[in-house]
């Protein structure tokens, strides 16, 4: 059987995986050899970047480069199933300052959705979002921002064209939150939802579509000073009114501590 495997960050390598028995008593083995290996950009201080295949078998790239125009920006790179490069993307901050990618993901049509943490001149650090078509070209981008701290952590894509957006959000009053976005097919917003826990830091992780009727999203939740747990709030996707909540607290700290997030001051 043969699969194909990218290895992502700073470059991108595709292996085929053959499974072979070697005699009646022997574990499977895996078999690999390198296909291509291609580069794109020169990253920041944050390498990490995030790997999707769209419907065709092409590999995309999310992650950022350092400009010497415009400092760090998002990177969006996809390739050929057989190693070179289609394309690239970048997204520049009104800032000219950092910023970073964070995920993509690929709809039916081949439609690329890009998130990412974009920093602007009168907002700061801003969650960027982006809708490509499969050959790069911009459908359209938002952004949306408190006057302080916003980074995106997920994003899914309903069956309608609807695009959902998890991130954490810092504000004066609560610390950190949660807050989930969501924008029509147009690129229209159509609401926001934050969720605060005893006016202590909340740190969203995750975003799952089809939860019953519902959406839900998932991260780290403080209930004092000591003690962080995993909140899991179900909403409506029709208007983000809030359906339920769900909690496990426990002693200590729970998935991440929400003050690892990078902070502008």
């Amino acid at each position: 059987m043969k699969k194909n495997v990218f290895l992502k960050g700073i470059l991108c390598l595709t292996i085929p995986l053959i499974s072979s028995t070697i005699d009646s008593n022997a574990q499977d083995r895996l078999y690999v050899n390198k296909l291509f290996t291609q580069y794109s950009g020169q990253p920041d201080s944050i390498h990490w970047s995030n790997t999707v295949i769209d419907p065709t078998g092409k590999p995309i790239i999310t992650g950022n480069t350092i400009s010497p125009q415009t400092g760090t920006n998002i990177l969006v790179s996809k390739y050929y199933s057989g190693g070179g490069i289609q394309w690239n993307k970048q997204f520049n901050g009104s800032a000219s300052s950092v910023d970073y990618g964070v995920k993509s993901v690929v709809d039916n049509g081949n439609n690329i959705y890009t998130i990412g943490a974009m920093t602007n001149q009168s907002t700061g650090l801003d969650i960027f979002i982006a809708k490509l078509d499969e050959y790069g070209n911009t459908i359209w981008s938002n952004t949306w921002g408190s006057d302080s701290l916003d980074v995106p952590t997920d994003v899914k894509v309903d069956a309608g064209g609807n695009v959902y957006i998890a991130g954490t959000t810092k504000t004066a009053l609560h610390n950190y939150d949660f807050v989930v976005i969501k924008y029509d097919i147009t690129g229209a917003l159509q609401w926001t939802y934050t969720y605060d826990y005893a006016g202590r830091e909340d740190a969203s992780l995750g975003l799952e579509l089809g939860i019953g009727d519902n959406i839900m999203v998932t991260g780290a939740s403080a209930s004092s000073s000591v003690q962080y747990g995993i909140a899991s709030v179900l909403l409506d996707p029709d208007d983000g009114s809030e359906v339920g909540v769900s909690r496990v607290d426990a002693p200590g700290l729970a998935a991440i501590h929400p003050s690892y997030l990078p902070d502008q001051g």
